[in-house]
């Protein structure tokens, strides 16, 4: 009997089965994503709580030092603001009677909040946030806001608007570009491709983007017409300049009315820079125009805005 009794005793405690242990697993799995899911969220929202935070200070900064001086430095085309000035050249004039430390990205210290002025009256100071949106602090009104932002400079984006194709290369060599006043898909200019017969003729931008945020997601855009098949490419470059690797869109067959054709490309960690090309994809000699050239962080093309 009591033999019997401790068969029945053992019996009751035999191990899980394959089944509740499997789906033991898949509980702790689900909760172990949500946990981490959670987790960066939480760590997203804290890092662009504090890139809010440096800008609004900066953007202080920038006006007790303004009221003292009587203006604030001229840049056009948007600066880092970096420590040692090898970006923007005058951190010196605000560091350190007005600041005592220029602060850098609280995710990346390699990635910097950038200033513009065009008059020395008024600016801007922007930073680049985890959704691939701007936060910017403007002097004008002293109004903070969410802004898009185009990483390439002002002349690349408005299509030669100040008359000069600084900044666009050719492709494969013998490329003629002009900064055109008859076709515009905004303001009065636009980039004249004409294109030799080699596969790959067209353009690209000499003057690349640098220090963007690796491990992130860009998308490159431009408004085109004209004549001949081509495609657009998004090229991640490391920080000394070399190549990662580029993503390219599909054929975009071009016709007498402005299309708009983008590419995107997810970053690596190593991937900080990068360049856009729009190039043939037959050998066919043709005339293309490109405006409203766009970089932006993000999966998606979002309305254009002219680059810093």
């Amino acid at each position: 009997m009591r033999k019997n009794i401790l068969s029945k005793l053992n019996f009751d405690r035999t191990a899980f089965t394959l089944i509740e242990i499997s789906v033991a697993i898949a509980i702790v799995g689900i909760i172990a994503a949500l946990i981490i899911v959670g987790t960066s969220g939480t760590r997203n929202s804290a890092y662009d709580a504090k890139r809010k935070g440096d800008v609004e200070m900066l953007e202080k900064t920038i006006l007790t030092y303004q009221a003292y001086a009587g203006s604030v430095p001229v840049s056009a085309t948007a600066c880092d603001l970096k420590q040692d000035g090898t970006g923007c050249a005058f951190t010196s004039s605000f560091t350190p009677t007005y600041i005592t430390t220029i602060p850098t990205d609280p995710a990346n210290s390699s990635v910097y909040y950038r200033y513009s002025s065009t008059d020395g009256s008024a600016f801007t100071v922007q930073a680049l946030l985890s959704d691939g949106f701007g936060y910017s602090c403007s002097s004008v009104g002293n109004v903070c806001a969410l802004t898009s932002r185009n990483f390439v400079n002002s002349n690349l984006s408005n299509g030669c608007e100040n008359g000069a194709t600084t900044g666009f290369s050719a492709n494969m060599g013998g490329e003629v570009f002009t900064s055109d006043t008859t076709e515009h898909w905004q303001g009065s200019r636009s980039l004249k491709c004409v294109t030799t017969s080699t596969n790959g003729s067209g353009f690209y931008t000499s003057q690349t983007v640098s220090n963007l945020r690796p491990n992130m997601e860009y998308t490159a855009s431009a408004y085109v017409k004209g004549a001949g098949t081509v495609r657009i490419y998004l090229r991640e470059l490391l920080a000394g300049g070399g190549t990662v690797g580029s993503t390219n869109s599909a054929n975009v067959v071009l016709t007498s009315s402005w299309q708009r054709i983008s590419v995107k490309r997810a970053f690596g960690s190593t991937g900080v820079g990068a360049m856009i090309l729009i190039v043939t994809q037959v050998g066919q000699v043709s005339t293309f125009y490109t405006d409203g050239l766009q970089l932006e962080a993000g999966g998606e093309t979002r309305n254009w805005v002219v680059g810093q």
